[in-house]
């Protein structure tokens, strides 16, 4: 008889710690963590992970998945420059509730390359900030019929322009750059496609103060072969195949759950496996003693 009941979410995700759900798509962390085996003879046994320990990050849509790599040797650092990042953003979100309740400061003018973020008041302050806001304004307007948030922001922007043009405008400081939570270039995994070529991948995690969903996760994938100069073994990108990109927007909310669930799977796993580790490094340094008499 064939067994048609449906596994349950904890089945199917047993190593899952978080994810971040979409209507078609998923961006998810698992956990892959492991301490050095008693046969290892090459990471101290009190390191309390081996070189394959690591969180999964990944994204899941139904077309194809992207799959990267979070080391738990990476983890410490994340975990203080996470921290510290949260505080500026915070800090950049009390700013804003300090700002006028006007339509010029409020809203966000989306589609100005290099502007992302900004409000028009902010973009004013810019030494060509009106010519550029009028270009926008013309633009947004083009597409008035299409897209219906265009409405608030050509209001904005009237709104800024007219404060500035008597002389009424606030100053406002511009959203701060905070350089990468964390980034990781042209690593590899053992999975091969058929032509023997490895996946390779790409992970960049941005704060972006200023934005609705103010953490980024940006993520590639692409199989390629594998070369070997002066010792160090990376990608050639130039026969790269099979290439996907996706950026994933997270909440506030979505971001610090992550981060504590990290945090915490660390710990419970390495209070979980001390004792085993201690009494691997105990015998072995007692067979150490023991063969130096």
């Amino acid at each position: 008889m064939i067994n048609t009941i449906e596994p349950s979410k904890a089945q199917k995700y047993p190593r899952q710690i978080w994810a971040a759900v979409r209507k078609q798509e998923s961006l998810v962390c698992d956990q892959n963590l492991y301490s050095p085996s008693e046969s290892n003879e090459d990471t101290p046994y009190l390191t309390m992970h081996n070189g394959f320990s690591v969180f999964n990050v990944n994204y899941v849509s139904r077309g194809y998945q992207i799959l990267t790599n979070l080391p738990a040797a990476d983890v410490p650092l994340l975990l203080e420059r996470y921290h510290f990042q949260a505080s500026v953003l915070f800090q950049e979100q009390t700013k804003r509730y300090s700002l006028p309740q006007s339509p010029a400061y409020r809203v966000q003018i989306r589609g100005i390359r290099g502007m992302e973020s900004k409000s028009a008041a902010e973009i004013l302050m810019l030494p060509n900030g009106k010519e550029i806001l009028t270009e926008a304004r013309n633009n947004l307007y083009q597409n008035l019929s299409k897209y219906r948030k265009n409405a608030a922001m050509i209001e904005a922007i009237d709104d800024a322009i007219g404060l500035y043009n008597r002389g009424m405008l606030q100053r406002v400081k511009g959203s701060i750059s905070l350089p990468p939570l964390y980034k990781k270039d042209f690593k590899y995994k053992k999975v091969k496609d058929g032509n023997g070529n490895n996946l390779v991948y790409h992970i960049l995690i941005e704060c972006l103060p200023g934005e609705s969903l103010p953490w980024r996760f940006s993520l590639t994938n692409y199989f390629a072969p594998l070369r070997t100069s002066k010792g160090l073994t990376q990608p050639d990108t130039r026969q790269r195949t099979n290439e996907h990109k996706k950026q994933v927007y997270v909440t506030e909310e979505e971001m610090a759950l992550l981060i504590y669930r990290i945090q915490r799977t660390m710990e419970c796993f390495e209070n979980n496996m001390f004792a085993k580790q201690w009494a691997f490094a105990s015998k072995a340094l007692h067979q150490y003693r023991e063969k130096s008499l």
